[in-house]
């Protein structure tokens, strides 16, 4: 079979962009495992061991979700706060499929 330059092309030009959507989709699941690995290091160092309830919800948030979490839970002071946090912020898609999430803050406790 005879393969045109043109096809030649296209076909490399296919396997680029595969190879750069592959590393894109990696990177994303490095990032939000990083993350949410993280977060619960650190939620576990305040508020002793999570239940795997709790682990699992946290696992299954969005990049963006996490970002959130990591920025809120400073003012959290009782676990019910990040029970409550996460009954509100259960992961779902946004219409539109992205997984971005809007960022609702609490407000900041006086001391």
């Amino acid at each position: 079979m005879l393969v045109t330059s043109w096809e030649m092309l296209a076909r490399r030009e296919g396997l680029r962009q595969g190879n750069e959507e592959g590393l894109q989709k990696g990177l994303q699941k490095g990032l939000q495992e990083g993350r949410a690995s993280l977060l619960l290091d650190m939620l576990t160092h305040r508020f002793g061991q999570l239940s795997l309830r709790l682990q699992n919800q946290i696992s299954r948030l969005t990049t963006d979700e996490l970002g959130e979490l990591g920025l809120v839970m400073a003012n959290f002071t009782q676990i019910k706060e990040l029970r409550d946090w996460l009954a509100r912020h259960k992961s779902q898609p946004a219409k539109n499929g992205n997984s971005k999430t809007r960022i609702s803050l609490p407000a900041k406790r006086k001391k």
